[in-house]
């Protein structure tokens, strides 16, 4: 697996984010000044294709079956508006433990395919499971 950030966060929009707003999320991603303003659009707005998604209880039990049918990589990138996970390249134990307590809008992009987890903010609970 590679370390490269950005090449995983490509392949998130790529697959996951609303065709019409691939470009914007690909720009502001990349972008350190700006990343911000996607970073909170997951808190709120979130573009992304939940059709490619199933929602699963925000339990460390249930996510951990549900990615292990899929064969994940043993690290996962992080985007997050929480700024402590945001960019975190984590074991993918860890990754689902902090997914699970997120509090802020949250993605775990899980190499190799990718898979991605999203969290909405609390006090949501929903979780996505994007395939």
């Amino acid at each position: 697996m590679t370390n490269d950030r950005s090449l995983w966060e490509v392949k998130f929009v790529d697959a996951f984010v609303l065709k019409q707003k691939r470009s914007r999320y690909k720009a502001l991603l990349s972008n350190p000044r700006k990343r911000n303003k996607i970073l909170d659009r997951l808190n709120h707005n979130a573009d992304l294709d939940f059709g490619k998604a199933i929602e699963i209880e925000p339990l460390i039990t249930t996510l951990n079956g549900a990615l292990e049918g899929y064969r994940v990589g043993d690290h996962c990138w992080m985007i997050s508006d929480h700024s402590e996970l945001d960019g975190q390249l984590l074991p993918t134990s860890q990754a689902i433990e902090l997914m699970i307590d997120a509090t802020w809008g949250t993605i775990m992009i899980c190499p190799p395919k990718p898979i991605a987890v999203f969290r909405e903010e609390a006090p949501l609970e929903h979780l996505y499971l994007f395939l």
